[in-house]
Parts: structure tokens; C-alpha cells; sequence
């Protein structure tokens, strides 16, 4: 299968993203897996696409990437645009003052919930959005869980995240 990963540079993940999906690997990235969507980005890739002949878009971030440890430091001024999406985030899942406390290690929550906000801006997007649907190419998320080696699906962890949340505290 002929694959476009998308990814954080400074994630290193080349190496397990091959060794667990095969095929053949096309990598795009930006820090802390979040892109530019604009016009001529998505010309670019799409054209990329369809001279490669990709099948699949897949977006990949590790649980421990500095990005999202970043985003509960709330002295640190956000920088990057990675930064102040991952603070919507943040601010949009978790009470104020409260860090992640569900059991879910490394900031699991927020990665995949910025995960899958960049699968929704990719699916949205006038042109490459457009594309992708009528091309029936699949686009899809993962988490890298280094302690484990493991990928688990962006479906599996919202999966895991649910089952958390409905778990009684007494």
C-alpha cells in the first residue's frame, strides 16, 4: 500500500512508521502535526497524491511529544500555531486547573482530540478535502505509544476515552 504520512519532524517516527505499516512510505510534516491547509498547500499535496498514487493519508503523532506536554504549561507563551491550537484544545476538555487525570497516560486525551481536529480541517478543505472524498483515499489517525511500540488507532482511542469517562467514581 503506497501511504502519505503526516507527521511531527520531531517525533522521529519514520523508522516504527515502516516497520508497522510497510508499503510504500511518503512523509509530510510540521511541527506538532499541525498544517497549513492553505490553497496552494493542498494543490501541492494533492498533486503529490495523484503522481505517487497514495492510498491512504494518514496522520501520526507520538502520545509523548513535547507539543503536548507543552500545552499544559499555561505561563508558557504559545509560539507556534501547534501551540495556541493545542491550548483550545486543552481548554476545551479539561476543567481549569485540572491536568489530565483519566487514567490515559501521556496527555492521551489531548493528542487525540488534536488528532482528529487535523483529520476534520484535512476532510474540510475546499480542494484537498474535496479530493480525498471523491477519491475515495483514506484518511486516518494514530497515536504512537512509545512504552509499548504500539499504534493505536485515532477509532481505538476514542474507544478507550469513552469507556474511561463512563467508568463510576465510587
Amino acid at each position: 500500500m503506497r501511504n502519505l504520512y503526516l507527521v511531527c519532524p520531531t517525533d522521529n517516527l519514520e523508522m516504527p512508521i515502516r516497520n508497522e505499516f510497510g508499503g510504500t512510505a511518503f512523509f509530510y510534516t510540521a511541527l506538532g502535526v499541525y498544517f497549513e491547509f492553505d490553497v496552494p498547500t493542498q494543490y501541492d499535496l494533492w498533486e503529490l497524491i495523484e503522481r505517487q498514487h497514495i492510498e491512504r493519508l494518514l496522520f501520526i503523532s507520538s502520545v509523548q511529544s513535547d507539543f503536548y506536554k507543552r500545552a499544559f504549561d499555561v505561563q508558557r507563551q504559545n509560539v507556534y500555531p501547534v501551540d495556541r491550537e493545542l491550548a483550545k484544545i486543552r481548554r476545551g476538555i479539561f476543567e481549569p486547573g485540572i491536568l489530565p487525570g483519566y487514567g490515559l497516560p501521556d496527555y492521551t486525551l489531548l493528542a487525540s482530540e488534536h488528532l482528529a481536529t487535523q483529520k476534520e480541517r484535512v476532510l474540510s478543505t475546499e480542494y484537498l478535502g474535496y479530493q480525498l472524498i471523491s477519491h475515495t483515499i483514506e484518511v486516518k489517525a494514530y497515536l504512537f505509544l512509545p512504552q509499548y511500540t504500539v499504534f493505536r488507532s485515532l477509532e481505538e482511542m476514542e474507544w478507550k476515552t469513552s469507556l474511561i469517562h463512563n467508568i463510576s467514581l465510587n
